[in-house]
């Protein structure tokens, strides 16, 4: 059976096609890009939307989607490279994005901006890439936003979002440096939830332990719900902004991703009303994952993020180096 598209549908891909060939980017070089990294639905939007504030970066949205961007067809869907990898096929087509040499109507989509002087990559397929991120692209900064793992998988599965587990275990590179004593109790995982639980902690224990503290400025998402000022203003530090008049406004403001059920739409609390939605069984197994990966530091046992357990563990890795 054909599938035919409506009008609506076909104006809407056709605006999308418009803007991505509407804009200048003026900046090429890396020093003027910004990359916002963090796991699907952890609140990287509405931090994009924070940093983009005055409409004044070209937002480029997730450009290492293999199946939207062309030039990334030999990526992974969540792709692991080692920090020294040095292979064209992966160096290439993101020295052209992070340069701002690409137009796509999937990564312009959300551009608002006609002429580019500074870029803000907003990616949520990146996590494993950090390491590498930051040893060929060393001048770029790089903002990582961590959230619960149980709010990420209610929400993606809110979505109809699919683990990418498989896709993963099946990285060898991967599985040697960090996973291989982990990889027989995460392919007996069976249950949607349990290995979209266990795709998380892999894209946090991955870049905890090969990105070393100061060259990410990591955000937990828990910390910037419940105090917005404080955790913003350091986020704008770091890529030498300032607050202003429209901070307020845009930290209130939830972002255009978010689902019409969400807490933030519907009064609830962002960062706890996920629990409502999970039974005894996936609460042990959120809990089961994070002690497996050695990640429980980073959460208290009400899900609220833990002030110093990102520090902390960071501290055990690289002091023990």
């Amino acid at each position: 059976m054909t599938r035919t598209t409506s009008p609506r549908a076909q104006l809407v891909s056709a605006a999308r096609t418009l803007r991505s060939w509407t804009y200048i980017d003026r900046a090429r070089s890396v020093d003027a890009t910004t990359f916002l990294a963090g796991s699907g639905r952890s609140g990287t939007t509405w931090l994009q939307e924070v940093i983009d504030r005055h409409h004044d970066h070209r937002i480029m949205f997730e450009p290492f989607t293999p199946h939207r961007v062309r030039m990334m067809a030999e990526f992974q869907p969540i792709q692991y490279l080692r920090a020294n990898e040095t292979d064209r096929r992966f160096v290439e087509p993101v020295t052209r994005i992070l340069e701002g040499r690409i137009h796509n109507g999937w990564i312009d989509h959300q551009n608002h901006v006609r002429v580019a002087s500074k870029r803000l990559v907003k990616d949520i397929r990146s996590n494993l890439l950090l390491a590498w991120l930051r040893t060929q692209f060393p001048s770029m900064k790089i903002i990582w936003l961590i959230r619960h793992p149980g709010a990420v998988a209610v929400s993606a599965r809110s979505m109809g979002w699919r683990p990418h587990l498989a896709t993963l275990l099946d990285q060898n590179d991967l599985v040697t440096d960090h996973l291989q004593p982990h990889v027989n109790a995460l392919r007996a995982l069976d249950d949607p939830f349990d290995q979209m639980v266990a795709q998380w902690c892999i894209e946090q224990y991955v870049p905890l332990r090969n990105v070393a503290p100061g060259d990410v400025h990591l955000v937990q998402y828990e910390h910037l719900v419940r105090d917005p000022a404080f955790v913003s203003e350091g986020v704008l530090a770091s890529l030498g902004q300032r607050p202003d008049e429209r901070l307020g406004e845009a930290l209130r403001r939830p972002s255009r991703l978010a689902g019409a059920a969400s807490a933030v739409r519907t009064g609830g609390d962002p960062v706890t009303s996920w629990r409502e939605r999970v039974d005894a069984r996936q609460m042990d197994a959120v809990s089961a994952l994070l002690e497996r990966f050695g990640l429980g530091a980073l959460y208290t046992a009400d899900g609220e993020a833990d002030p110093e357990g990102a520090a902390s563990l960071w501290s055990q890795i690289y002091g023990g180096r």
